[in-house]
């Protein structure tokens, strides 16, 4: 990641972006003297009295004494958390909200979300002994990129940095498929960023089946 391209976020912002990221999972990480504790973030929320709390997909023995660090997929945020801000509690961390955060920029392009079901065919480029032909529900989508669903998706069919070829939408054959990487894995959510934009007569043709997303 380019770090030059990461702003600071304001204080008031951290809790909107966190509200934001909590679709989108991340990691948390330790690290210690022998090495690098790691597990993934399946769920993030700010509770009514300003209370983080951060559903782990495992109980992590963590040394409560030492930092940790939360990457979250959504636009990039990280942050830290120092001993004392935090505590354990089976797979859970309750937290105070960190004073600071780092972040992408907002996108560009405006992201939209379907009003009705929109399923796209995709191909993983990766040659592995998994199907690369796969059906996803559209989470969301712009001009440079959007979000999959999948009702089932199996462990290590997609992963970070894995390239797809998107050759439909909603019924329409695209002619000249869209590539994109894999740039999150979520659960049963996947996150693509497009090598180029999405040509504007294909995004027009969506448009009226989307609403656009805050």
């Amino acid at each position: 990641m380019d770090l030059s391209v990461m702003k600071n976020l304001e204080t008031e912002e951290i809790p909107k972006v966190i509200a934001k990221a909590a679709l989108y999972g991340g990691t948390l990480n330790q690290p210690n003297l022998v090495n690098n504790l790691s597990t993934t973030i399946t769920n993030i929320e700010v509770n009514h009295e300003g209370k983080l709390t951060i559903k782990l997909s495992e109980e992590l023995y963590l040394q409560e004494d030492r930092p940790i660090t939360i990457d979250l997929n959504y636009r990039d945020m990280f942050f830290r958390l120092k001993a004392g801000q935090y505590c354990t509690q089976g797979d859970t961390i309750v937290s105070e909200l960190p004073k600071e955060a780092r972040a992408l920029p907002r996108r560009i392009y405006e992201r939209f979300k379907p009003k009705i079901p929109i399923v796209a065919e995709i191909r993983r480029a990766e040659k592995r002994d998994r199907s690369s032909d796969l059906t996803a529900r559209i989470a969301d989508i712009s001009l440079t990129g959007l979000g999959l669903e999948f009702t089932e998706l199996r462990e290590g069919t997609l992963v970070d940095f894995d390239h797809i070829w998107i050759r439909e939408i909603h019924g329409i054959n695209l002619g000249k498929p869209l590539f994109g990487r894999i740039v999150y894995v979520s659960a049963s959510r996947v996150g693509v960023a497009f090598d180029a934009p999405m040509a504007e007569e294909i995004f027009l043709t969506l448009q009226s089946l989307l609403n656009p997303l805050p």
